[in-house]
């Protein structure tokens, strides 16, 4: 079984719009999900979001950041917070930092591989966006 789901809001960020974010993922997916990601706007109260859903769903699989505006199945919005989540029989996720990626991406990279177990075959990446981009031609 696989199913995945995202649900918004676009109530003030508190730690009561976050339990009402992970109620919903939940009744979307039919189950807890086995792993989360928030987008939201950048603005106070992320905390109290995060702890929000986690007094729910009791997961330590959320990861994300913040936005200039946020995707999910309503289309595209600003100043909400998207919580999309995945619940899936099979599946494992695991959840890796390697800092730096702005200064040294190839190192950082490396580091990333390093931190994750051998059968990983999807990595997603969320950075900074300080990101510096070299020219191809040294390839």
């Amino acid at each position: 079984m696989l199913r995945a789901a995202t649900v918004t809001s676009m109530e003030k960020i508190t730690r009561v719009s976050g339990q009402r974010l992970a109620k919903g993922l939940i009744g979307e997916l039919n189950r807890p999900p086995n792993a989360c990601w928030l987008f939201c706007a950048p603005q106070n109260g992320i905390e109290e979001l995060l702890a929000g859903i986690y007094d729910v769903l009791r997961i330590e699989t959320i990861i994300g950041c913040t936005t200039d505006g946020e995707i999910s199945n309503r289309g595209l919005t600003t100043g909400t917070a998207v919580l999309g989540g995945i619940a899936a029989d099979e599946l494992h996720f695991h959840v890796a930092v390697a800092e730096g990626l702005g200064d040294d991406g190839e190192t950082a990279g490396r580091r990333l591989a390093c931190a994750l177990p051998p059968s990983i075959r999807y990595v997603q990446l969320f950075s900074d966006g300080n990101l510096k981009w070299h020219s191809l031609d040294s390839c």
